[in-house]
């Protein structure tokens, strides 16, 4: 009877190893949900004890969840998390403990080499101090042996100059036996926990009788992450721009994520779920500290409430600072969760690996209806460039991210985006047009008529922008400008003329014209003004 009771026991808490493999992942923009799938044959009822390996050391142990279904009236247990460490290589651990010990005499001796190499030096010293003492009292007699002691100072020279090579040797060794020593110190301390395997799962599982179970085991894992990128094509012809959206996914996580199904998310974790507090802001009187004089402090004056805030800034700014793979084509599907947050469910599965290689997962390819207009800043440059301003009209976020601008198959630049919320206008530019030439020229006529008169100087200037459309078709565009801003109420800007005249005033000495113009016609901007002040001042900025 008790041999019975005894064999049942062994039945129920039989303990077996489960092979896994991950399934699918959930990317967000700085961590990511691990999901491994399990089968396990359940011989007989009971309560059996369950282990999956090889979760890395990233993993969170606060966010594992156990989930599963099957026959035979299955209950499964809470999932307990251990570390999993590799046993200690006793042999190294030997021979680094004798290594250890040798560097240790050696760097003794180094003391004992560096002490005798400064008796030498000091003795050197001395010869030298009693060859000067003897030079001077013969050259106060008169009789100087010169050769004697060039062959002092010779020798003096040879050996002082050997001791220095020495001693540079024995620092250069030293600094080696030093750096190999903390090396394996390190190592030391390593394998005494032994290697660091990750992880190690173990659950129970409580059946009424045989079976078959399919669990998921999930965790959060750190050191992963995507961003979002994207590329973006005009069509001047269909009035059209093309954004690709894509996912940019990088894991330095432990594991290798091999055919696996992803999903992008736009949740943040990280940011927790209960919303910050403020604390109360006190405002008090600012009250000097009275520093006694001492002999280190006397007639140094106490530091200012602007040094102390400086150094404050400082103090909390040490204290906080803390190509890609092959391009996989499709839409991904996207699916809105409560929050507000979207995930895009990337078709198919992929390899990601554990290397913190870029990976960059298509989301999907968007058409938007495009108003399309043109920018010139002839004071920097002489092109004109196309700007593209369209509605957001897909059903979710574009996020923010770098934008590869194309035109048909050429790369042109890069430029960034914001948020933009389903039903937001955006705005992009694509780059430039050759089609359209920007001259600007100076009107050295109207520049001469500057001069002297009386106690005030009068500089004149004007400029002409010529805007030149070759397309076949008219086009709108925005020519900037500006004039100086004067910062001394001597310095004035005066005889302002702007054609066409300006519809809004300058702001910060910046403006634009809005002209259109028609096909294969030109089309000028002219701006005149006068910088007025007195002649016994120098400007600057002219």
């Amino acid at each position: 009877m008790r041999r019975f009771i005894l064999l049942g026991l062994l039945a129920a808490f039989s303990l077996m190893a489960v092979s896994s493999s991950i399934d699918r992942v959930v990317v967000f923009p700085d961590r990511a949900t691990v999901v491994r799938k399990a089968s396990i044959t359940i011989t007989a009822g009971g309560e059996h004890e369950f282990e999956i390996d090889g979760i890395p050391s990233s993993a969170e142990p606060s966010t594992v969840r156990l989930s599963g279904s099957g026959t035979g009236g299955l209950v499964f247990g809470a999932v307990q998390m251990t570390k999993n460490y590799e046993p200690p290589d006793s042999g190294r651990l030997a021979e680094i403990e004798e290594r250890l010990k040798v560097i240790e005499d050696e760097l003794t001796a180094l003391v004992q080499r560096r002490q005798a190499l400064e008796i030498q030096r000091t003795y050197l010293s001395n010869i030298g101090d009693i060859s000067a003492g003897s030079a001077t009292f013969e050259i106060r007699s008169g009789s100087v042996n010169a050769q004697g002691y060039k062959q002092t100072f010779d020798f003096l020279e040879t050996e002082l100059s050997g001791l220095a090579d020495r001693q540079v040797a024995l620092a250069k060794l030293e600094r080696e036996l030093k750096e190999e020593r903390a090396r394996l110190q390190r190592e030391r301390q390593n394998l005494g926990y032994g290697q660091d395997k990750g992880y190690i799962a173990s659950f129970t599982i409580k059946s009424s009788s045989a079976g078959k179970a399919d669990v998921e085991l999930s965790y959060n894992v750190r050191n992963a992450g995507w961003t979002p990128s994207y590329d973006a094509r005009a069509d001047s012809e269909t009035g059209k721009v093309e954004l690709t959206y894509y996912g940019q996914v990088k894991q330095r996580t432990g594991e290798d994520w091999k055919r696996v199904q992803v999903t992008l998310s736009t949740s943040r974790p990280a940011l927790g779920a209960k919303a910050p507090e403020l604390d109360p802001w006190y405002l008090n009187v600012y009250e000097p500290i009275t520093y006694s004089r001492s002999a280190k402090t006397a007639g140094a004056a106490p530091p200012s409430p602007m040094s102390y805030a400086k150094e404050e800034v400082m103090m909390a700014d040490m204290a906080f600072q803390p190509e890609p793979e092959e391009i996989a084509y499709s839409s991904a599907e996207a699916v809105t969760s409560g929050g507000g947050s979207v995930n895009f469910e990337i078709p198919g599965r992929v390899d990601i690996p554990a290397d913190n290689s870029l990976k960059k997962l298509s989301v999907g390819i968007f058409e938007f209806d495009m108003k399309e207009s043109y920018v010139a800043v002839p004071k920097i440059s002489e092109f004109a460039y196309l700007r593209a301003k369209f509605t957001n009209d897909s059903d979710f976020p574009l996020l923010a991210g770098t934008v590869s601008i194309f035109q048909g198959q050429n790369y042109v630049g890069e430029s960034r985006t914001n948020f933009v919320a389903p039903g937001e206008e955006m705005e992009l530019s694509m780059g430039v047009v050759e089609a359209i030439k920007v001259e600007r020229i100076i009107l050295k006529d109207f520049a001469a008529k500057g001069g002297l008169f009386g106690s005030k100087r009068k500089r004149a200037y004007g400029y002409q922008t010529e805007i030149a459309n070759n397309l076949g078709r008219s086009i709108n565009i925005e020519v900037f400008e500006q004039i100086p801003v004067s910062r001394d109420s001597r310095i004035s800007i005066e005889d302002m003329e702007f054609v066409p005249e300006l519809k809004d005033e300058p702001s910060r000495g910046i403006f634009s014209w809005k002209l259109e113009v028609p096909s294969k016609h030109k089309q000028n901007a002219i701006l005149r003004f006068m910088v007025v002040y007195p002649k016994d001042i120098e400007v600057t900025g002219l």
